[in-house]
């Protein structure tokens, strides 16, 4: 088999970031050994080590692919980096685990040919300081995703699928972050916390408030790079924040239901526009103070009464959580069958040369539970599927030659 070493190896990296896995890991699943060398891991990934099947075989067993999907054609995709400061505000792991990801489900979308919706975002030209500004360019994104100028956001994540991204699942958080957005020739892609199963897990008001928030920064800063500076981290992340406030609750039509439940921001009436809004207590003291309603030591007052009542750690009126369909729906569309089976994911893995778990992934929005630090998906080496003593052997001879190349 003729294979190129440079694509099989950019591959090889790829899957292995999306898998949140070291080199050192590889090595294990490849050899069922902890080798005190990664070099051949890294001269696979560099290109610099010859493929052939034995070698070949193993790495599409340890990663969980069919060699075919290691052996094709180089996917050329240009991707943005996140609105994350310089891995600052995040474990550089965990965003390049995320992003190698997202490169796989584009290259999955393109070769199951799934209809996709246009990205339909609009693209901010005003001045980003300009509150003023940004709450007219949330009124033009609630146009371009089909909301009623003074209607409710009944599902952000829904909301999310009309404008044209593809919404994905993000099982653990991004340091203080719930989400994380950027795009892929064009196609906005979207990660966003599933809830867990304990109770202080990610509530459904805060998960609605990340898409608007990652929608915000996919419209504001299209054509601004990641921040370098905690200042300017700061900076885009409130701008960030101000659209996400306008988006789910425009000013008008939140004043008038405030207005017609008496018109005195306590914490009842909070609840209550909570319940009409699904925006969090504490985000609603935020929104009134930009729109002018409450001041500093009224907005302190409220913080100060949220806290005396536990509610820093669970409100009152809980919000639903929310997932996407445009995903689900058009594999289901594409592949003829009925939606939620397991039959799309296992023939969207066939076609894809992928494995089912990595599929199911991307559509699970069921609440996990909390994660554990450091933990990572397994590979197939690590519990099954191990080579056997003579290609143990073999494969500690391809290690030592590659140490003595180096």
């Amino acid at each position: 088999m003729v294979t190129s070493p440079a694509a099989v190896g950019e591959r090889v990296r790829t899957l292995r970031l999306a898998a949140n896995i070291s080199q050192s890991d590889l090595v294990h699943a490849l050899t069922g050994r902890d080798e005190p060398s990664n070099k051949l891991v890294s001269q696979i990934e560099n290109g610099r080590q010859p493929i052939d099947d034995f070698l070949l075989s193993a790495l599409a067993s340890a990663l969980r692919c069919s060699p075919d999907f290691l052996t094709r054609p180089r996917h050329d995709a240009v991707a943005t980096r996140p609105w994350l400061r310089a891995y600052a505000d995040a474990n550089a792991r965990d965003v390049d685990s995320i992003m190698a990801d997202d490169l796989i489900v584009h290259e999955a979308i393109s070769t199951l040919r799934l209809k996709q919706i246009p990205d339909q975002i609009p693209l901010f030209d005003g001045d980003p300081n300009d509150d003023d500004a940004i709450e007219h360019f949330a009124d033009e994104v609630r146009s371009a995703a089909d909301i009623d100028p003074s209607g409710v956001v009944g599902n952000a994540m829904r909301a999310a699928d009309r404008l044209g991204c593809v919404v994905l699942p993000l099982t653990s958080e991004l340091g203080r972050h719930l989400g994380m957005s950027h795009r892929i020739d064009g196609t906005p892609f979207v990660r966003i916390s599933r809830p867990n199963t304990n109770e202080s897990g990610v509530p459904g008001d805060r998960q609605r408030f990340t898409v608007a928030h990652e929608l915000g920064h996919l419209g504001l800063h299209s054509d601004i790079l990641p921040p370098d500076t905690a200042a300017d981290a700061r900076r885009i992340e409130r701008q960030a924040h101000r659209f996400a406030s306008a988006f789910l609750a425009p000013a008008q039509p939140l004043i008038e239901d405030w207005e017609r439940l008496g018109g005195r921001v306590t914490l009842s009436t909070l609840a209550s526009l909570k319940a009409i809004w699904g925006i969090a207590i504490k985000a609603l003291v935020v929104r009134f103070q930009q729109l002018g309603i409450v001041d500093a030591d009224q907005a302190t007052s409220l913080y100060k009464q949220i806290s005396k009542r536990g509610w820093n750690k669970c409100e009152p009126v809980p919000t639903s959580h929310e997932q996407p369909i445009w995903l689900q729906r058009a594999v289901d569309h594409r592949l003829r069958t009925e939606p939620g089976t397991q039959n799309a994911v296992t023939t969207a893995a066939l076609l894809t040369g992928l494995n089912e778990q990595m599929i199911a992934r991307w559509l699970d929005w069921t609440p996990v539970r909390p994660q554990v630090v450091g933990e990572t998906i397994p590979l197939a080496g690590r519990s099954h599927r191990r080579s056997s003593p003579a290609q143990n052997e073999i494969l500690g001879e391809v290690i030592s030659l590659a140490d003595k190349r180096r």
